[in-house]
């Protein structure tokens, strides 16, 4: 189930490339898509709503959940099965991160972990010669600060684009939706 579910994302992928690199080409760009050299990227989605009855309680398992993942085993399956680069997900329509930010701390306190698993994932993608691509919510339903959406939202990027620096690839942004 899992290789017909990783072959299925592949197709998904070379199909979005193809198409990516050819508006590139036709724009005027035909390098935009050249750092994905290598087999197949892989895309994991780590999405969780820690348990909990109140705030505090969710914060505390937030942080277990997150302290708990096991980065060698985890990027030992990925160089397994060959992958060039990973996507991984911050965190997405759960309000829960799984990195920390001050911008989305403001909006939610409690709701980022204290271990930044974004930047040991993309050092330990670089160490074992992959690349890293950062998987993040625009999701405009709740992102405010005060500022606005956009100003919030540049901001969390902002936070996120600096600590992680050249360790970050690229940026896969999804939920950019009005409601």
């Amino acid at each position: 189930m899992i290789r017909k579910i990783i072959f299925i994302f592949v197709i998904f992928l070379f199909i979005n490339i193809a198409f990516a690199s050819r508006d590139d080409y036709l724009l005027g760009n035909p390098k935009r898509a050249e750092w994905m050299v290598g087999k197949f990227g892989l895309m994991n989605h780590y999405l969780f709503v820690p348990e909990g009855e109140t705030e505090e309680e969710k914060t505390v398992n937030l942080n277990k959940t997150v302290d708990n993942f096991d980065i060698d085993y985890y990027m030992d399956q990925v160089e397994s099965i060959g992958a060039s680069w990973l996507f991984f997900t911050v965190g997405q329509n759960t309000k829960y991160y799984c990195s920390p930010n001050s911008v989305i701390e403001k909006c939610y306190p409690g709701h980022t972990s204290k271990r930044d698993l974004m930047l040991e994932l993309a050092k330990e993608c670089h160490k074992r010669g992959l690349r890293f691509v950062f998987y993040i919510p625009a999701d405009s339903r709740w992102m405010d600060d005060g500022s606005g959406f956009y100003n919030t939202w540049t901001a969390v990027c902002r936070e996120y684009s600096l600590r992680l620096g050249k360790l970050c690839d690229g940026w896969w942004v999804d939920g950019c939706d009005p409601n």
